[in-house]
């Protein structure tokens, strides 16, 4: 029987995959793994490598960063098209993603695409960056009624103060997008240092900052996640 698994494998350390997600890359005979651009690096192939096969088959597929609707309708159909035909011929076949499937992923949108075809899909979850530097600080998220809320900063300021007024604790993602909006709001609400940034949580490269003078643009990497605590000062 034909079957697409999504294997979330957590934030970079090999060792936090799920011992399920492990079982699979195993035993599986293709692997998906999504890029912006052809010839990208593929972060969450390197974190799977251990655990795959040898004889695997890995497919990179192109999922263009554009905000066009036609072009990602586009893209999407082609995908489709391309992980059938890899089902076709390994009927099991693993699509990675970075963390867990369901926070952010391109996985996510192919699905209901997949299923729509009665393909059977089997969705994996994995570690997420900010479950991970919650650990890597050894700081909660969120504790007794304390709400919680998770804020891509590829929308605005308006909405990074907006989901302040609301949450006691914020994870902000893909904070690189425009870390100088982030310092601005954090200056003017008073929460110098009530954050905290992690970088390549769980890697070697791993760093951690409580540095507002760092929030600009081009030093903060790609992959870091900050987390806004209204109610504790960190530093």
């Amino acid at each position: 029987m034909k079957k697409l698994y999504g294997i979330g494998v957590g934030p970079g350390d090999p060792e936090l995959i799920t011992i399920k997600g492990i079982n699979v890359l195993k035993k599986v005979s293709a692997i998906v793994t999504p890029q912006g651009k052809k010839g990208e690096d593929s972060i969450a192939l390197t974190i799977a490598k251990p655990y795959l096969r040898e004889e695997v088959h890995i497919e990179s597929l192109v999922f263009p960063m554009t905000k066009d609707p036609k072009a990602l309708e586009l893209s999407w159909d082609e995908n489709r098209k391309k992980i059938e035909n890899l089902l076709d011929n390994y009927n099991e076949v693993a699509f990675l993603t970075l963390g867990d499937p369901s926070v952010f992923s391109t996985y996510m949108y192919m699905i209901p695409r997949l299923m729509a075809r009665d393909i059977s899909v089997e969705t994996i979850p994995g570690i997420t960056a900010f479950s991970a530097l919650g650990s890597a600080i050894n700081k909660s998220l969120t504790l007794d009624t304390e709400a919680l809320g998770v804020y891509p900063m590829q929308k605005n300021a308006i909405g990074l103060r907006s989901a302040l007024k609301i949450f006691d604790n914020l994870v902000v993602m893909k904070l690189s997008t425009d870390p100088e909006a982030i310092k601005e709001v954090l200056e003017e609400q008073g929460l110098e240092r009530n954050f905290v940034i992690v970088s390549h949580v769980s890697q070697q490269e791993q760093k951690v900052s409580y540095d507002i003078s760092k929030l600009n643009k081009g030093q903060v990497p790609y992959l870091s996640t900050m987390l806004i605590k209204k109610k504790e000062v960190f530093q």
